[in-house]
């Protein structure tokens, strides 16, 4: 009697210490398990092509997480079931937005809750006034994680590139500022294609877009800042100088220091 109370005893104390789920930073351990694991649902997948595989396995390299992991270690984001990874959230910053890369259980953790578990801590994670938002790109037969991202209070918005051929489906022509396409925010996938008449009509466009590019552009006076080189169509320019339909403007930082 007395061995069974001390058993049951030490199983609730070493229950207490390991909780079933848990969430951490990856260490560089879970590192090398999440790679690998990465990489076998990648090429598992029935909702992507060969070549879209294969883009995804290059630009995910060991390297490129810990890259991420340096912005923010929780960028690679393990997911623990008593005490064992069985799961991982790769994330990184997009535009002031939070975007999900790739989220999965490990097969032997499959029939657990740990997804469930996993969405709900990224959420807490991040909903630190970091970002405006939360996203992430589903195929629309993916319906298991669509379901999953329903139910933690994501919205569908759109669907993007439904003949899979990567390019912008829809572009928005004679846009100005005032325009709800400029001034709301969308969720792609749109190219808003503006008119302006001169390099400075452009400059003050991208200060409404990105507050302050003005200011790091344009000095008192007007005229651009001495060290910053602006090129139209190959040749210097200044603020004056006009712009085309189809002008390419090139605005380069001028490589100083010692």
């Amino acid at each position: 009697m007395t061995d069974a109370t001390v058993g049951t005893a030490a199983a609730v104390a070493e229950a207490k210490a390991t909780p079933r789920f848990a969430t951490r930073a990856a260490t560089a351990e879970d590192l090398d398990l999440i790679h690998a694991e990465l990489m076998n649902v990648i090429d598992e997948s029935p909702h992507y092509n060969a070549e879209f595989k294969a883009w995804e396995k290059a630009r995910l390299t060991k390297s490129y997480l810990r890259m991420l992991q340096r912005q923010d270690p929780w960028h690679v984001m393990a997911l623990v079931s008593e005490g064992k990874v069985g799961g991982a959230l790769i994330s990184g910053p997009e535009y002031g937005a939070i975007f999900r890369y790739w989220s999965w259980i490990f097969p032997a953790f499959r029939q657990t809750r740990l997804g469930m578990h996993g969405m709900r801590a990224f959420d807490e994670h991040f909903d630190n006034g970091r970002f405006h938002k939360a996203y992430t790109f589903v195929r629309p037969e993916n319906e298991v994680a669509l379901a999953l991202l329903r139910r933690y209070g994501y919205a569908e918005t759109t669907e993007i590139d439904s003949n899979g051929d990567g390019e912008v489906d829809t572009v928005l022509v004679d846009v100005d500022h005032s325009m709800a396409c400029m001034t709301e925010e969308t969720f792609g996938p749109t190219l808003p294609i503006m008119k302006v008449s001169s390099v400075d009509e452009a400059i003050r466009q991208l200060d409404e877009r990105w507050p302050g590019m003005h200011d790091r552009l344009v000095e008192s006076g007007p005229a651009i800042r001495p060290h910053i080189h602006v090129y139209v169509d190959r040749e210097r320019a200044g603020l004056d100088t006009p712009l085309e339909p189809r002008s390419r403007v090139h605005v380069i930082a001028a490589i100083t220091g010692g």
